[in-house]
């Protein structure tokens, strides 16, 4: 007796398997647009001093970042069904990736400045703040006069941990 529901081969199974692939593939594409544009948008508030901002872009920045590397540790198992995808479906992967990939090395670029700007602020700040002190301007000493026991300095503390 025959079973015409049994009618699979191993080549149908392949394309089933490439065609959850496929769509697990575009799952993941479309997490790495979102994250690309969150981190574009990153970008921009970086650039625009606009902390704020990016200190609201944290929280959903960590759960797509989560959600990218476990689309990728899913798909690990399917690596050889890439070259199984459609034309048009690798083109996309590969700009899609190519777009993240500029984003994260432009926020690497952009913190990395931001944080050397900062610095370079708060060692300008220091540095006038010291000199000021050395030309004993405007402090009293212990027997009242102005800027001449030298003893007596102000205080000053910065937290340079960046």
């Amino acid at each position: 007796m025959e079973n015409k529901n049994m009618n699979f081969k191993p080549t149908n199974m392949a394309q089933n398997q490439g065609q959850g692939f496929e769509a697990k593939m575009m799952k993941v594409v479309s997490i790495m647009k979102q994250l690309s544009s969150l981190i574009e948008t990153e970008n921009k508030a970086i650039k625009g001093n606009d902390f704020d901002k990016v200190k609201s872009l944290q929280e959903d920045k960590q759960k797509l970042a989560h959600a990218y590397s476990e689309g990728f540790k899913t798909l690990g198992s399917y690596k050889d069904l890439m070259k199984s995808l459609p034309q048009n479906s690798r083109v996309e992967v590969i700009k899609t990736s190519d777009r993240l990939e500029k984003a994260m090395q432009d926020n690497v670029l952009f913190i990395k400045a931001s944080i050397s700007a900062s610095k370079t602020l708060l060692e300008n700040i220091v540095k006038s703040a010291e000199s000021s002190e050395q030309e004993n301007k405007g402090f009293y000493s212990r027997s009242g006069k102005m800027g001449s026991d030298s003893k007596y300095r102000s205080a000053l503390s910065v937290n340079q941990v960046l």
